[in-house]
């Protein structure tokens, strides 16, 4: 099985909202966060992030000091359900 950049894209970010919810449980991390370490777009980022929350995996919240955070722990989260969510058709 291959895996897609955009599937590959969704294991990393999933990765690194996880890594930051480790470091620091209250903190949320912005989209544009996550497309500059990543060096993902930022559009292609909103899309995959808006994937993974339709999916139940990655919550969001909105306002001035909004971002995004893990839906569950991270131990509950597989990557089969990641791949799933980001190879539906839109």
């Amino acid at each position: 099985m291959k895996i897609t950049a955009n599937e590959e894209y969704g294991l990393r970010i999933i990765l690194k909202v996880a890594r930051l919810r480790a470091q620091k449980p209250e903190t949320l991390v912005s989209l544009n966060e996550i497309a500059d370490s990543e060096g993902i777009s930022s559009e292609n980022t909103a899309a995959i992030l808006s994937k993974l929350r339709e999916a139940g995996l990655i919550e969001s919240v909105r306002g001035k000091y909004g971002g995004y955070k893990m839906a569950k722990e991270a131990d509950q989260i597989t990557i089969f359900e990641i791949v799933r969510a980001l190879s539906k058709e839109p």
